[in-house]
């Protein structure tokens, strides 16, 4: 491993520390209730990042490295402004129209929680386009210190906006960590698409559709709207707890995202230039292997401390062991996205999504039948990790089954 890949992976996994710091500052800053607000909040933020680019931001994560391989790095820093400006109009309307009427249907806190969410989404959406230049262009150093930068500013802003006043302070800080963040990235996104070497030709057609939208957008549902889900079943106090044991879940999903920084243009560079399936697929599998592993061992080391020092903690938000074990079971699971970017790679998209819609469907029933049934929460963490076990299963069939034929041949033989 080159010095620079040694420099972006203690970049972004010091990045991924510091936002676990900083939720569990917050856990202990604010009361189960209003850590609760802070988690269903922020998370329905990140997730409305989606609708508010309607597929723009997504459609970023193939165009991008292929304009970059073609030598049109201009072109992709002038689409990443068009993008940003439009989000920066749709969230203006969405947060005044949610002033204007919620009020009329709900309380003071959950109107100005959902213009803030609001706010989350434009500042998550701005990060998430400017890094797909750093990603496309390979400059992993620069996205890892923007990423570094805009974490560390996150982190400093939404606890002291905690310390003063609550769960919406928090969620101040949240943005402004998000919105100057996402200038640091695009004036690193500048120098580093400046660097590319001029077109030889004019830029070659792009086939984009729907399908990668609908496969990013569904496949982030359980992600961001599970503590939503949590506190309608459970109330705001139990969404504290489950909160507090996603900071677990995001760390990995996290841990999962930093790999695919590298790991997913890689996947679309050696698909265009006509690398087999079974190098893409060998590579994909050794990065789940090796995430599970780290996610089991990071989970071991969490209830550690769970149970010595942090006991406090995990009192004041009645962790138990079983729901430690059902978060491990889910924190090894979160490998999907390499996987769909496997199938990203040769255009794919619409298996991606079936695989993604299966997951929410089976999560949806899960879900109804503890509704009915009303279990613990213990039961809710079970059924959001055997949903995605069945994710994971489809996405791995779909990749082995529906390959090429002299590709599988050749990863049957190996």
């Amino acid at each position: 491993m080159g010095n620079a890949n040694i420099r972006f992976f203690a970049q972004m996994g010091t990045a991924s520390a510091l936002s676990l710091v900083r939720g569990f500052l917050l856990a202990q800053l604010l009361t189960p209730n209003a850590f609760g607000m802070y988690a269903v909040l922020f998370a329905l933020g990140t997730f409305s990042s989606s609708l508010l680019g309607l597929g723009e931001i997504e459609r970023t994560n193939k165009r991008f490295p292929r304009l970059i391989v073609d030598g049109h790095g201009q072109q992709a820093l002038g689409q990443a402004d068009g993008i940003a400006r439009l989000l920066a109009v749709r969230a203006l309307v969405a947060a005044a129209a949610l002033a204007l009427v919620t009020p009329f249907v709900t309380s003071w806190d959950w109107t100005t929680g959902l213009v803030a969410a609001t706010a989350i989404a434009l500042g998550a959406g701005l990060q998430a386009i400017f890094m797909s230049i750093h990603r496309a262009v390979g400059e992993l150093p620069t996205l890892g210190r923007a990423t570094l930068a805009r974490t560390v500013l996150a982190l400093l802003f939404a606890v002291a906006g905690g310390y003063l006043a609550s769960w919406q302070g928090a969620l101040a800080g949240e943005f402004l960590g998000a919105l100057t963040g996402a200038a640091i990235s695009r004036a690193y996104a500048r120098r580093v698409s400046a660097s590319v070497e001029p077109p030889k030709s004019a830029p070659a057609a792009i086939d984009e559709n729907s399908w990668l939208f609908l496969a990013f957008l569904v496949g982030s549902v359980p992600i961001y709207l599970d503590r939503f889900t949590v506190s309608l079943l459970y109330g705001a106090d139990t969404a504290g707890t489950y909160g507090l044991l996603m900071l677990f879940v995001t760390a990995a999903v996290t841990l999962s995202t930093i790999v695919v920084q590298k790991v997913g243009p890689q996947l679309v560079r050696l698909e265009r230039a006509g690398t087999p399936l079974r190098r893409q697929l060998g590579l994909a599998v050794a990065w789940c292997a090796a995430l599970s592993g780290a996610s089991f061992l990071g989970m071991v080391c969490a209830a550690a401390l769970l149970a010595g020092p942090f006991a406090s903690l995990a009192a004041k938000y009645s962790l138990t062991a079983p729901l430690i074990g059902a978060t491990t079971l889910l924190c090894c699971l979160q490998v999907s996205m390499v996987l769909d970017w496997v199938l990203l790679s040769q255009d794919r998209e619409r298996q991606v999504f079936q695989a993604a819609a299966a997951y929410v469907a089976t999560l949806a029933l899960g879900i109804g039948t503890l509704w009915v049934l009303e279990a613990a929460l213990v039961w809710f963490l079970w059924v959001m990790a055997l949903a995605k076990l069945l994710h994971v299963a489809m996405l791995l069939l779909y990749i082995l089954l529906r390959a090429r034929p002299p590709d599988l041949t050749e990863t049957v033989q190996a």
